[in-house]
């Protein structure tokens, strides 16, 4: 699973950090701060984004970890709507498929 951020703030920064930790791989962020996108990038060895779509094209989860004062504004704007809904529900049946394969591998171990 690949998992993408908007925003490279505290939040961002520090759940990339605990993923990469743990083994799950980070894609990368996208972020108002081209400099803080940039250092979560390089701690998390993912990648850094000029832009939301580009961040989300590449990720099957996409945390937002902005403030709620930029969740209208250009953001809305930069991700065409229609490719989003589109691509949102194609991920979301992966995702889904992801999951139930998870608890049966699980299931299997045990």
């Amino acid at each position: 699973m690949n998992i993408g951020f908007i925003g490279a703030g505290k939040a961002g920064f520090t759940l990339g950090k605990y993923f990469s930790t743990h083994g799950i791989e980070v894609t990368g962020y996208y972020s108002r701060s081209i400099r803080s996108a940039r250092e979560a990038a390089a701690f998390t060895s993912s990648n850094v984004y000029e832009d939301a779509a580009g961040v989300l094209s590449k990720s099957d989860v996409l945390f937002l970890t902005i403030s709620d004062a930029y969740l209208t504004g250009d953001l809305v704007y930069d991700v065409d709507r229609r490719d989003y809904e589109a691509e949102f529900l194609r991920r979301s049946k992966n995702l889904g498929q992801l999951e139930h394969e998870e608890r049966e591998k699980r299931h299997n171990d045990m």
